[in-house]
């Protein structure tokens, strides 16, 4: 029996699941009582729960749905959404959870045309994804080669392997015949068929009409046969697990579908690529030939030599749009510091501002570079305010030379800051441009530090408030409508207002150090005369002084911003400033 704290335990992370990563199609009671049933015998026991899906083998071959064979941005969100999902259960749940995605590439090779290469390719990469956000140890890429029933084995027997040891052999023999009596499986049957039609084309490009034919059949039979073996192997091997599935099934305790990405529906990123549209503020999944088709301007993004995503921009003037198809756009990590570089002189006032902040929104920080100079200096900043206010330069002069920190902490007043909530006086962007000499700026990613932290240590820091001076506490995490970031400025940190875990301030900076040192975490923006940096001031921390520069900070666009004119004070407490 589950006492009162486990039964809660177990509602949480049952709800998390649901939440964030199952699909709940066609969902019964019995299917839920199931889910939590196998949640509940890990509790009892304080025992890691296990996630397990058969998924992620390799890219497609067909390049008019996906921008390359290595993983790009859509593989990197779908970690990152289950990443997220394992801190919050982390947070709940002290010996976590254990979530391996087991690569089908060796399950279905012989039908989908991909070289061996190209796999481990695409497995060592995604690796590397999940140890840039620190969950090695929480989240795993596995194959045949990970259990001793295929150590016999090699890499090319794997295939023809699983079939003898874990096939079945009277599935295979009368499948013809169940196909009739099955309208399920029938329906399943047909459907691989169009896929595979769709999927193969290129490679099915030489053959006859007939052999054409007999070789879909051929391959969605095989799939299934395929499918069923790594079903039997996997319910052998890892029959504590709790499966997941990226297919539509209902929900009835055997397996749990998921949505990949956060619309509702079965993609998945290995026959798919992301293109973000700068006009609609969104993530678009779709093939790269259906991006291509799109109106606007469409312009490839470049991530350590790997054609990463599309950008979608909605320029009117003809020539300028020309231009712009033109410009190079370049990611610093996989999701964050987007630069864009223009080596024909496109007019930075052809760009619209509106579309550039939803870049700032979706990359953190972007930097534009090699644009027409403006005819002065100053009207920078007006095309950044665009249809909105920018702070008072005295607000901003102090927190220019602060230590490193964020606009909120240091900006605005004390006496401002003890009228205002957060959100009503902390911005949410700001920009520098580069006006003289070259300029160095250093940036934290705020969203990936947090990601990277074990959810139990997360849930500590979101509970932990730090006193930096009379009216400024804050909490280390802060989530909201930006998700979960790092607020923390060592420096200026005082001492721990309230915290259920922890005593002092050394000890929220031993949790933070060893995430704040990674590489990925850190990010250099090396500005030349006549570049612009914009910046997301939720999802990032400023570290390292700035020097004297041309800087704005947008407004708050709440209503109740202390700077709009019905809230409005004296200009003697408008100059005070916050001690630095």
């Amino acid at each position: 029996m589950l006492d009162h704290q486990q039964q809660q335990c177990v509602d949480n992370i049952a709800f998390i699941l649901l939440d964030q990563l199952l699909a709940q199609t066609d969902a019964t009671f019995t299917g839920y009582q199931k889910l939590k049933t196998q949640i509940a015998q890990c509790v009892i026991e304080n025992k890691v729960i296990t996630l397990l899906l058969p998924a992620f083998p390799c890219k497609t071959n067909n390049l008019d749905k996906v921008l390359g064979y290595k993983p790009d941005l859509g593989e990197y969100r779908v970690l990152q959404k289950f990443v997220n999902a394992i801190r919050d259960i982390q947070s709940v749940y002290s010996p976590g959870v254990m979530f391996y995605i087991f690569s089908d590439y060796h399950t279905f090779s012989d039908y989908i045309n991909v070289d061996l290469e190209h796999h481990y390719t695409y497995s060592d990469e995604l690796r590397n994804m999940v140890e840039n956000m620190n969950a090695s140890d929480c989240l795993k890429i596995i194959n045949f080669e990970h259990f001793s029933a295929f150590d016999d084995l090699n890499e090319y027997q794997y295939f023809n392997g699983l079939k003898q040891r874990f096939g079945d052999a009277e599935y295979e023999r009368d499948f013809a015949r169940l196909k009739q009596h099955d309208n399920a499986m029938h329906h399943t049957y047909l459907g691989l068929k169009k896929f595979m039609h769709q999927d193969q084309k290129y490679a099915l490009a030489p053959l006859s009409y007939k052999k054409r034919r007999e070789r879909l059949a051929l391959m969605a039979k095989g799939m299934m046969v395929q499918g069923r073996a790594l079903d039997n192997f996997l319910n052998t091997h890892l029959s504590h697990a709790i499966r997941l599935s990226i297919h539509e099934h209902p929900m009835q305790g055997k397996k749990y579908s998921l949505f990949l990405f956060d619309e509702r529906s079965f993609k998945t990123p290995w026959h798919t690529c992301v293109l973000f549209d700068a006009c609609r503020g969104e993530f678009i999944i779709d093939t790269q030939a259906n991006h291509k088709q799109r109106e606007g301007v469409i312009i490839p993004v470049m991530h350590q030599g790997t054609l990463w995503c599309l950008l979608r921009f909605n320029i009117e003037d003809a020539n300028e749009a020309q231009l712009m198809r033109e410009v190079k756009a370049t990611l610093q990590t996989e999701q964050f510091g987007l630069t864009l570089e223009s080596h024909h002189g496109c007019s930075l006032t052809a760009l619209p501002q509106a579309q550039v902040s939803q870049l700032v929104k979706a990359f953190s920080a972007v930097c534009l570079k090699g644009f027409n100079p403006l005819p002065q200096a100053s009207f920078w900043s007006s095309w950044f305010a665009g249809n909105h206010a920018l702070l008072p330069e005295e607000y901003v002069r102090s927190s220019t030379l602060a230590e490193p920190s964020w606009y909120g902490l240091k900006t605005p007043s004390t006496s401002i800051a003890r009228r205002y909530s957060y959100t009503d006086m902390t911005p949410d962007e700001w920009a520098i441009y580069c006006s003289s000499s070259p300029l160095k700026v250093n940036l934290l990613d705020a969203s990936l530090a947090a990601l990277c932290l074990n959810g139990q240590a997360s849930g500590w820091l979101k509970n932990t408030i730090v006193q930096y001076d009379d009216t400024a506490t804050y909490p280390v995490i802060m989530s909201g409508d930006w998700g979960m970031n790092l607020r923390w400025s060592p420096s200026l940190a005082q001492h721990i207002s309230s915290s259920t875990e922890i005593d002092n301030i050394n000890q929220v900076a031993n949790v933070l150090t060893p995430i704040l040192e990674c590489s990925q975490v850190q990010h250099v923006f090396d500005l030349q005369l006549g570049d612009i940096l914009l910046v997301n001031n939720h999802t990032v921390l400023r570290y390292g002084v700035l020097s004297e520069t041309e800087l704005a900070v947008r407004q708050p666009y709440s209503v109740n911003s202390p700077w709009q004119p019905h809230n409005k004070q004296p200009s003697s407490e408008h100059l005070q400033e916050s001690p630095a």
